[in-house]
């Protein structure tokens, strides 16, 4: 990224100050490089941008050459700057400058309310519901539209390898550029992280997979890395690398192309509903806990204690970093706040209130950008922590090849005299259309419901009224606010059916409502009673009484033993065999139910954890009392110790001699309760020669072999 030398930008906004700008000791009059402005009597200066690219690519290739370096102008890129803002109510887009707050481009195309813009190094993408026009940041021209993969709202990324439009509820990624691409994910997907080589890292939240998108691919080369069952997680970067906050056990784990790193604790209560920053600040990860008006700072380069931050109660959305900044939004209050990465507050500024909702974003130039909801007012985050506030309700006039020319009036017929011209009357305003896509989520006496926005009929949609009927006779309502697109319903009745609609209202009326499919709120099973784990040597049978399904109907029971593969069984035992020795081997069984609108459940775990004994068996030398029949002076018995083999049980156990001539056919020893023995047998006179012996099971199978002994 070439930067220019703060007296040039002053230059670039104000002409008639003089400038110079140094190039290892080369002082060049920034008159020479600054695009001619032009003094419009209505409007200002106006400043024309394609001779400001030029001039800037000129300083390019004066840095180029006097660092030594060859690369040709066609080969830069250029880090864009600033950021886009649409305003609806002009439909224009406009170009913000982040250092200086000014408008230095515009423009028009029309869009409706809630339109985000993103930008490359040479475009710009205005992003509406029903489709995405490129258009030339030089020339301001259009250059081509797409349709969008959804009519959802996209989450906007400036990074390299995008821009990007995440379509997060669908799972489509938009890659824009000069060949856009759609790019599908599978499945529903988390608040993905864009890394330095442009790629992106997603979160399958119907999995748990983490995958790896590459700058160029057309789909995820990779998931190596997938969140334990039933745990739910957010993604950020770390020093710039990827990481996994597991939101259901705190840990923080380092995600790569060889999966999940070790995890570390962050220190503070965490849910599946606390937001992370897409990126670390100054070392600190910034987690939002809005539900318990906390903003945390966890530590992730050493052992210090996080920093807590109070807020106020209210609707949040971030955070987002910038260096050692942390930025939020109160939509609540609609308020701006910002924090140093220590949690010292740095500003507090109220957003210009307008219809819609405030929007908080990182423009691809570092800066943090907060728009309100009509696109009027711009603020920045400086460096400071300070936050400015940028009108965007006028800017520069569209250059010539934006300006439609009249079309040449027609010449009056001799005939017949002019007819004055008359705009055709306006269409008076309606009540909204039905809202698009209404689904609905059950969960544990509660329900979600999500929809999309309806069609505002030229008035702005105030408020969407969502109602319930119960399979019971029980209704319910509520109202929620022209942006909201979701709303939990809580305390309803489990395994009772409820049928959601949705309806959007505005000053002219409520329109029509569209309706969810049925869904039934249930809670998973409890936890299997009684559990038991029998130890037979390295084997364990396991079983238990059956829990209260609350509800439910069992499909089966998952049945999990450290390191060995899962189980599934409709029965109240299980059993594990070859158990590794020496190990402690935890236990876990839940019932998998299925409730009435065909939802799998996963119930609570009941646990037990059993040590596997190491079986061992050793020979020594033992009592001098062989018969008489035998040389007394060399003859002994052996003397045997079992240990760790299984209990109360009868195993054979045979001597065995490097001797030729030896042969005995062995003793019968039945262990104790805890799988222990030990005895004296197998007398042995000769001298020289090598012992041992081995125990068997009773069909013959050798299931252990002592020591090797040499016999004195």
């Amino acid at each position: 990224m070439l930067s220019l030398d703060p007296r040039i930008e002053a230059k670039i906004q104000d002409p008639s100050r003089p400038a110079c700008l140094r190039v290892r000791g080369v002082e060049t009059p920034a008159r020479k490089l600054v695009a001619t402005s032009e003094r419009s009597p209505a409007r200002g200066w106006r400043r024309l941008a394609a001779p400001l690219v030029a001039a800037v690519a000129s300083l390019g290739m004066v840095a180029a050459a006097v660092s030594g370096t060859s690369q040709s102008v066609s080969q830069m890129r250029f880090k864009p700057t600033g950021h886009w803002v649409y305003n609806a109510a002009q439909q224009v887009a406009f170009h913000v400058d982040g250092a200086t707050g000014n408008v230095d481009a515009s423009m028009p195309i029309a869009s409706e309310r809630g339109t985000q813009v993103v930008q490359d190094d040479t475009h710009g993408y205005v992003a509406g519901r029903d489709r995405i026009t490129r258009f030339g940041k030089s020339n301001l021209k259009v250059e081509g539209s797409v349709t969008p993969p959804s009519d959802e709202t996209p989450l906007p990324i400036e990074a390299t390898g995008g821009p990007y439009l995440v379509y997060r509820q669908s799972g489509k990624i938009v890659r824009l550029g000069a060949a856009s691409q759609v790019v599908a994910a599978g499945g529903p997907i988390a608040t993905p992280v864009v890394l330095a080589d442009g790629t992106m890292w997603l979160l399958r939240k119907d999995t748990g997979l983490l995958c790896a998108l590459a700058r160029t691919a057309a789909r995820p080369s990779a998931c190596p890395a997938r969140l334990p069952s039933g745990h739910t997680g957010a993604l950020t970067t770390v020093a710039a690398q990827p990481y996994v906050l597991d939101t259901a056990d705190g840990l923080l784990r380092p995600v790569g192309n060889s999966g999940l790193g070790t995890g570390k604790p962050v220190g503070v209560p965490v849910s599946p509903t606390v937001e992370l920053a897409p990126a670390d600040a100054d070392g600190r990860l910034p987690i939002l806990d809005a539900a318990h008006h906390s903003l945390y700072l966890v530590e992730t380069r050493s052992s210090r204690q996080p920093v807590r931050v109070a807020l106020e109660p209210g609707d949040y959305d971030g955070p987002l970093s910038s260096g050692p900044l942390v930025a939020l939004v109160n939509k609540t209050t609609g308020t701006v706040v910002t924090y140093d990465s220590h949690g010292n507050r740095k500003d507090a500024r109220k957003i210009p209130p307008s219809d819609g909702t405030p929007a908080i974003s990182r423009g691809a130039d570092g800066r943090i950008y907060v728009q309100n909801g009509a696109g009027t007012h711009l603020l920045v985050v400086g460096e400071d922590g300070g936050v400015m506030d940028a009108p965007v309700t006028s800017g520069p006039e569209p250059t010539p090849s934006q300006t439609p020319s009249p079309s040449p009036s027609p010449s009056p017929s001799p005939s017949s005299s002019p007819s004055p011209m008359r705009e055709p009357p306006a269409a008076p305003a309606s009540a909204p259309g039905a809202p698009a896509g209404v689904t609905a989520t059950a969960g544990s006496g509660s329900a979600t419901v999500r929809w999309n926005a309806a069609r505002e009929n030229r008035a702005a949609i105030d408020g969407y009224v969502v109602t319930w009927h119960a399979s019971s006779g029980a209704t319910g309502s509520r109202v929620v606010s022209g942006d909201t697109r979701k709303t939990t319903v809580s305390g309803l009745g489990n395994g009772v059916t409820y049928t959601f609609s949705v309806a959007a209202r505005n000053r002219v009326g409520t329109g029509p409502a569209a309706s969810a499919d049925p869904v039934t709120p249930m809670t998973a099973a409890a936890a299997p009673g009684g559990l038991t784990a029998t130890l037979s040597g390295n084997s364990v049978q396991l079983s238990w009484s059956a829990p209260d399904l609350r509800g439910g109907t069992l499909v089966r029971y998952q049945v999990a033993a450290t390191g060995r593969p899962t189980q599934s069984t409709t029965g109240r035992g299980a059993s594990f065999s070859g158990l590794p020795k020496g190990s402690r081997v935890t236990f876990t069984v839940r019932a998998i139910t299925r409730s009435p609108d065909g939802r799998a459940l996963t119930g609570a775990a009941a646990s037990r954890s059993v040590s596997i004994p190491a079986q061992t068996v050793s020979v020594s030398r033992g009592p001098h009392n062989c018969d008489s029949q035998y040389p007394q002076e060399h003859c002994y018995r052996m003397h045997v110790v079992m240990r760790g083999f299984a209990p109360d049980t009868h195993y054979e156990i045979k001597p065995h001699s490097t001797d030729a001539d030896y042969s005995n056919e062995g003793s019968g020893q039945t262990t104790d309760s805890s799988g222990y023995v030990d005895f004296d047998a197998f007398e042995y006179y000769g001298t020289g020669n090598d012992v041992w012996v081995t125990v068997e099971t009773s069909d013959g199978t050798v299931i252990a072999t002592s020591n090797r002994m040499l016999w004195p």
